[in-house]
């Protein structure tokens, strides 16, 4: 599945000095569709640089809308769920990510391995 910012998606940003990610031609790869309890839904992305951001469904052009065959659901509080991949779906996965736990990021670099396409630069 992949998306692509729209045109303009910059003014919807919440504060000045917010910059865009790498979403240009080509689009990048959603990690995650999160439902939302006022029924909207949110896209956990990856750039191309490697940094994932959550972005509002209607701020984005989706290109390629095939769900990936390894995506799961996940129930959410609120009656909310997730469709993601299974690493992603344990409870406090992206807090773990980002606060530098090696189990996650060894578990978010094997999915994005798994993209295949060479376009992710991490580090």
């Amino acid at each position: 599945m992949e998306v692509t910012l729209k045109p303009n998606a910059q003014e919807f940003l919440p504060h000045a000095g917010n910059r865009l990610p790498s979403l240009r031609a080509g689009g990048t790869h959603v990690l995650e569709i999160l439902t939302k309890p006022d029924c909207t839904f949110t896209f956990r992305i990856i750039d191309k640089s490697g940094r994932t951001s959550v972005w509002p469904a209607d701020l984005v052009t989706m290109i390629d809308n095939s769900i990936p065959d390894a995506w799961i659901i996940r129930a959410r509080p609120c009656n909310t769920f997730a469709l993601t991949y299974p690493a992603f779906a344990r409870a406090g996965f992206w807090e773990d990510y980002f606060d530098g736990d090696p189990e996650a990021e060894a578990a978010f670099d094997e999915i994005i391995h798994t993209l295949g396409d060479g376009r992710y630069s991490q580090g």
